[in-house]
């Protein structure tokens, strides 16, 4: 006996609606099949993760990982969305962060997903894959630039970053894990050159003004 499913003509995804004109009784491997040519016609991800949950290729959990990774993509690649969701977070951190007690829960909850070999071996591994990605690389340095890139943005991370040296536990911790680093040979190397990179990119921004004035 075969089960049907009802399939959206349309996809929700594209606007389409429960009406019933926009829905038609499919088979499993049909309704598989319709997602897949929805996918390759306009390769919309939403399809393709409906096209193997449905072929079995992947359970549900995670398609529903996937679907949700795929709605956050698409909600922070709105200007609008990062902007205000970004405030509201930013608002909360500073928030959170004055609070002693949410400082020390943080704390111990950081250090006790620290604590194992392979907790840190993973972080670790995961750093510096990224890392050697030259498209992660340029991401991340290219949201640096964007989050410093007004007044505003400045002032705020100049007063995140005092906060975060506002107590002698902080302080202390930031001198532990800044030898920590510094006793690793790998990352001197990396933060000698950082630094000549951040020297060389100022130097040419002020030859550049010069030459604009003159």
């Amino acid at each position: 006996m075969s089960i049907y499913h009802k399939h959206h003509i349309v996809p929700k995804h594209m606007g389409g609606t429960d009406d019933p004109s926009n829905l038609i009784e499919l088979t499993i491997t049909e309704h598989a099949e319709a997602h897949l040519r929805l996918w390759e016609e306009h390769g919309i991800e939403y399809d393709r993760i409906a096209y193997l949950s449905l072929s079995k290729m992947i359970d549900r959990a995670e398609a529903i990982r996937q679907v949700q990774s795929e709605t956050m993509k698409k909600q922070w690649s709105d200007p609008e969305y990062r902007k205000h969701h970004g405030e509201r977070l930013r608002k909360f951190n500073i928030k959170r962060y004055q609070d002693p007690e949410e400082r020390k829960r943080t704390s111990e909850a950081t250090k006790l997903a620290k604590s194992t070999p392979e907790v840190r071996k993973r972080i670790s591994e995961a750093a510096k894959k990224r890392y050697q990605d030259p498209e992660a690389r340029k991401r991340t340095s290219e949201a640096a630039k964007l989050a410093k890139s007004t007044p505003e943005a400045r002032k705020r991370i100049s007063e995140a970053a005092k906060l975060a040296k506002s107590t002698p536990e902080a302080r202390k911790r930031m001198s532990e894990a800044s030898k920590k680093v510094w006793s690793d040979p790998e990352a001197r190397k990396r933060q000698s050159e950082a630094t000549k990179r951040g020297i060389a990119a100022a130097k040419a921004r002020r030859a550049a003004a010069t030459t604009q004035e003159s």
